[in-house]
């Protein structure tokens, strides 16, 4: 799977045996495809929001679920597709930005 790689490195400084300073990467941070997506979630929310505000959350046979449980499940419903949209975004994001550097 392509991440489009660092959204923000992190560098150290440090310093040679000459006693000059550098800089190198000491971990690659977060993924850009996960900044994207995290970028998209708040607009992806409010579409998987408008996607089930309009019909039936839970499925057959789950009518025996206490209240509590039934807002859980469709909370965990909303915020499962929030994410899948987001990443769809954030894929297309990638995917534009290759034909850019192409």
């Amino acid at each position: 799977m392509k991440t489009g790689g660092s959204a923000f490195p992190i560098l150290e400084k440090d310093v040679d045996y000459d006693g000059k300073p550098f800089l190198y990467c000491d971990s690659e941070g977060m993924a850009l495809r996960d900044y994207f997506a995290g970028q998209a979630l708040n607009q992806a929310t409010k579409a998987a929001w408008s996607e089930y505000g309009q019909g039936e959350f839970l499925e057959e046979g789950q009518d025996d679920l206490d209240q509590e449980q039934k807002d859980l499940h469709e909370w965990k419903k909303i915020f499962t597709r929030a994410a899948e949209i987001a990443y769809i975004t954030a894929d297309a994001m990638l995917a534009e930005r290759e034909k850019e550097n192409a």
